[in-house]
């Protein structure tokens, strides 16, 4: 049977010294997480991978696994503002997104609606243990982008990671 014939791109030299110096910085990357985070290689290696291609992670593991240490040492070795949202079964939206608050405003003495951000408003939010909260409260951490009004630019890139506990440890926590 004929073969399909392949095309391969041309790379010029200016590309490919881009591509080797793109991958000399992921190594030094990964070394770096590597020596913060011990024992959990190719956890690290699927949540640089998400961080690279713009995706979110989703961390499930039993507690005392480093998973918010891996996270938060991954947004240092960015250098990316990083927030942390514990959830509990009583955690509101609005304790994530933010909230309008009516204040006086000190020139005019007239009352404003002044938006105080939240959590949200970060490059790599952590939704840690996200599997406790009502599920309204899940999807506004799972909806980076879409914020009420009024409209606050979001700072990028904006990446989402969750962790969740294993389902025996869930249902060990609710059934105390």
């Amino acid at each position: 049977r004929p073969k399909a014939p392949t095309l391969i791109p041309s790379i010029s030299a200016a590309e490919l010294q881009t591509i080797e110096s793109l991958l000399e910085q992921i190594v030094q990357l990964r070394s770096l997480l590597k020596n913060s985070i011990v024992g959990q290689s190719e956890v690290l290696d699927h949540l640089l991978t998400c961080a690279l291609s713009g995706s979110h992670a989703l961390l499930v593991g039993a507690p005392g696994l480093a998973k918010t240490l891996m996270v938060k040492s991954l947004a240092n070795a960015f250098h990316w503002k990083f927030s942390r949202v514990q959830f509990t079964p009583d955690l509101m939206p609005s304790d994530i997104t933010g909230y309008e608050l009516l204040q006086r405003d000190s020139q005019s003495g007239n009352n404003i609606m002044q938006f105080r951000t939240g959590p949200i408003f970060t490059n790599l939010l952590l939704a840690d243990e996200i599997n406790r909260a009502a599920p309204k409260t899940q999807s506004k951490a799972g909806k980076v982008r879409s914020v009420p009004p009024p409209a606050i630019e979001l700072t990028a890139p904006a990446r989402n990671a969750e962790t969740q506990r294993k389902i025996q440890e869930f249902i060990r926590y609710f059934t105390k």
